[in-house]
């Protein structure tokens, strides 16, 4: 039964639901070179490579370790990105 509710509880309750946000990232440190990767952002369109600060699309944070987190991006893929590349977090509205 409690397995149910258990992933739809928020994480500050104790719950595994996961947070939506949208990441800033430092684009000069993010590999842009996969079409995998090009999901994380509007629209499945990579920012150009030139550019310093990207900011992805609402993607939901599984989990967060000391090194990276843990992101689903809007087609259910999951990656692991480093936490040294984040420069912030955006809860809430999308930017």
């Amino acid at each position: 039964m409690c397995i149910k509710f258990y992933p739809v509880i928020p994480q500050s309750y104790g719950g595994g639901a996961p947070l939506s946000a949208n990441l800033i990232i430092s684009g000069e440190d993010f590999p842009l070179s996969s079409p995998d990767i090009c999901t994380l952002f509007s629209n499945n369109i990579c920012p150009p490579q030139s550019s310093k600060i990207l900011i992805t699309a609402k993607l939901d944070i599984l989990y967060i370790t000391p090194e990276q987190y843990f992101i689903q991006s809007p087609d259910k893929k999951i990656f692991a990105i480093k936490k040294d590349i984040i420069n912030g977090i955006v809860y809430g509205e999308s930017p």
